[in-house]
């Protein structure tokens, strides 16, 4: 990536399963330990062959499947307004696949913080107050392309994402 941002993505196979994680971070290598987001496409068979290159401020992301031999790529961009501002430690999964938003808080209780997405004229697409151990699955596949935030109570910077 550019300075300290950088990803990385890996085949994570485990019997009759293969799938595709990335991680990425914005403090450098040290900020790559730990588990990533599984972000293959939820088809059938084994997902190999990833691969990644960083251009533009955009990680561009690319793997097979190797039962249907399809080709999928993907788009990762971060930039200083994604993560949570004034809370080093918090971590979160987010993922976008086939349209449905995936999203976890892994290390912080949520119960009864207000988690919101919206778009880039403040119009709310999803509300809900979401409990600790709640994966948030949101289906955006009637919302055009573009830029979107989640914002969840009690953090003051929202992660901002693309469809």
């Amino acid at each position: 990536g550019k300075d300290s941002v950088m990803a990385m993505v890996w085949n994570h196979t485990e019997p009759g399963i293969a799938d595709v994680y990335f991680r990425f971070s914005n403090t450098g290598a040290s900020g790559l330990i730990g588990d990533g987001v599984n972000i293959s496409n939820p088809t059938a068979g084994t997902q190999q062959n990833a691969d990644i290159v960083y251009a533009n401020g955009i990680f561009h992301i690319v793997y097979q499947n190797n039962a249907t031999q399809e080709l999928f790529y993907m788009q990762a961009i971060q930039d200083e307004y994604i993560g949570i501002e004034n809370h080093p430690v918090l971590q979160y999964q987010l993922s976008l696949i086939d349209g449905i938003l995936h999203f976890q808080v892994m290390n912080e209780n949520m119960a009864g913080r207000k988690m919101e997405i919206f778009d880039s004229k403040g119009s709310i697409l999803f509300s809900d107050h979401p409990d600790y151990a709640s994966l948030i699955m949101v289906d955006l596949t009637s919302v055009s392309s573009g830029v979107y935030w989640i914002s969840i109570k009690g953090f003051n910077k929202p992660i901002k994402f693309f469809k």
